[in-house]
């Protein structure tokens, strides 16, 4: 989620070339064909990331703040 369909087409595409490296990831691609890429892409490109309502304990919630500002 929060990662555009290009990026994460070509992302697909470097696993499957084994120019980016995953156990898990290039054997996936490897499989796909290019439609199957692009609809993965297009539809995790779709999603939005879940809204963070409450930190784990200890968690320093100016940083996180800082952070959402930045992004």
């Amino acid at each position: 989620a929060a990662q555009s369909s290009v990026y994460l087409y070509h992302s697909l595409l470097a696993y499957e070339r084994s120019d980016r490296h995953s156990g898990v990831m290039g054997p996936v691609a490897a499989v796909l064909s290019k439609d199957e890429m692009i609809e993965l892409a297009n539809y995790y490109a779709s999603l939005r990331p879940p809204k963070i309502t409450s930190f784990p304990a200890g968690a320093d919630v100016e940083a996180v703040e800082r952070g959402r500002q930045i992004a």
